[in-house]
């Protein structure tokens, strides 16, 4: 998964699957405990490593609660006051992204064959980080159902996305529901990475 896209899953999982916002994280906190092999994990290294990987800067006092959570489902074990990992438990908890990818992916080429359906041309124009910036700023829009207005003398992108938002809310695609989730989640700051803040200063 591209990392521009791992608040977008976050948004994703903590609204349309029910995972509370610690326990999404401690999913990414899984993959990198499980695919680096550690019995003993260091909270700095394992931030670094988060860091990284998905090009996020975390506290760490946010990392000890997220790591809690390992220690209440079983999958880490406080040794001394030690982080110890329990490889055959904590594969358990690695977040799987087969779902949101799928879907996003799908989203993507129902867009693009839409583009030339229309004869739009989005040559030049990087679709994936537009769409990530649209789902921020259209958001509120998307959820209340309100009308998206198409001016034909807007960017070429704007015009072509919200014609599409429109016409695949009117056909109830599968692609609008899934965009309408996250917007949701969005909406409703489950998205992990807009609580980091909140959190943080909630535990000190």
């Amino acid at each position: 998964m591209e990392n521009k896209l791992v608040k977008v899953y976050a948004a994703y999982r903590s609204g349309c699957l029910g995972d509370n916002i610690l326990d999404t994280y401690f999913r990414f906190f899984a993959n990198i405990i499980y695919d680096q092999h550690w019995e003993e994990i260091d909270e700095a290294v394992l931030v670094d490593h988060f860091s990284d990987r998905y090009g996020i800067s975390l506290p760490l006092p946010f990392a000890r609660q997220v790591l809690g959570v390992g220690m209440e489902n079983k999958s880490i074990i406080d040794d001394h006051g030690k982080y110890i990992a329990q490889r055959d438990r904590i594969k358990e908890f690695r977040f799987e992204s087969i779902d949101f990818d799928r879907r996003w992916d799908k989203m993507r080429s129902e867009f693009g064959y839409f583009c030339k359906k229309e004869q739009l041309d989005l040559s030049g124009i990087n679709i994936g980080e537009r769409i990530l910036s649209s789902l921020e700023t259209l958001d509120e829009k998307i959820v209340a159902g309100d009308e998206l207005i198409c001016d034909e003398g807007s960017d070429i992108f704007d015009f072509a996305w919200k014609k599409f938002l429109v016409i695949a809310s009117q056909k109830k695609q599968d692609s609008y529901d899934f965009i309408a989730c996250i917007s949701a989640s969005n909406i409703m700051k489950q998205a992990i990475f807009f609580l980091i803040p909140v959190i943080v200063h909630l535990a000190a």
